[in-house]
């Protein structure tokens, strides 16, 4: 392997290496790495500075050790990095949570199209369900359950795994933020939500299309500068 090269730690390069044996062997969820040994001399460093790439592996979620086994190769999950790396890269959470909650605006109104020609009917009378739920919930944490799952029902039919990690990571941090004692997020009123699901049950696109871009201007989607912008 080549050594540390424009400034770059010799632990990265060792960790792309590996990401690549993965990729070229094809190894899936609960599949072992070779061995540390092994590794060593494959890849031709030091066991620290392998060990340094392994525990960068595991931060990210991509691998995990398993006592009398070996090192486990995990399922790649964007909820996770999205979660414990790059939203707590910073001491300002409450940023980190306005910028998810802009792309989560973004990605949502871009997809709003494709989620209504999918959507089954089996699924919009689950939305209903969830809407029943908001109709229902207190402020807090159940009302962000109800808001959440009414976002994983929508966008169910696309199986679009980066578009539902990103869903989920955006929920994780809100019950986060709740739970070390913060603000909760403001969330757009029970009505908007309303008028989607009754946009789906009309299978009127346009009525879907102006709820949608409704809900995402109130509460913590109304930002201006967190993305979509109408013409």
């Amino acid at each position: 392997m080549e050594r540390s090269h424009h400034g770059e730690k010799l632990y990265m390069q060792v960790f792309r290496e590996i990401r690549q044996y993965m990729v070229d062997n094809n190894l899936q969820r609960g599949d072992l790495l070779p061995t540390e040994q092994q590794l060593c001399q494959k890849l031709g460093v030091s066991r620290n500075v392998l060990r340094e790439a392994i525990k960068s592996m595991e931060v990210m979620g991509l691998i995990e050790a398993c006592p009398g086994r070996g090192t486990e190769v995990r399922e790649f999950n964007l909820e996770f990095i999205l979660q414990n790396v790059l939203c707590f890269s910073s001491d300002d959470m409450a940023q980190r949570r306005d910028e998810l909650a802009g792309l989560q605006k973004t990605l949502e109104l871009s997809y709003m199209r494709p989620a209504f020609q999918n959507i089954s009917r089996e699924d919009v009378a689950k939305l209903r369900a969830c809407v029943n739920d908001l109709n229902v919930a207190e402020q807090g944490e159940e009302a962000l359950q109800a808001h959440h799952a009414i976002h994983q029902v929508l966008f169910r039919a696309l199986d679009n795994r980066v578009l539902r990690d990103l869903l989920n990571a955006v929920d994780g941090l809100q019950r986060t933020w709740q739970k070390e004692g913060c603000q909760t997020p403001e969330l757009p009123e029970k009505e908007r939500a309303e008028a989607i699901v009754r946009a789906l049950e009309e299978y009127n696109f346009q009525a879907f299309a102006q709820a949608m871009v409704a809900y995402f201007s109130r509460g913590i989607f109304a930002r201006k500068d967190n993305g979509y912008y109408e013409d």
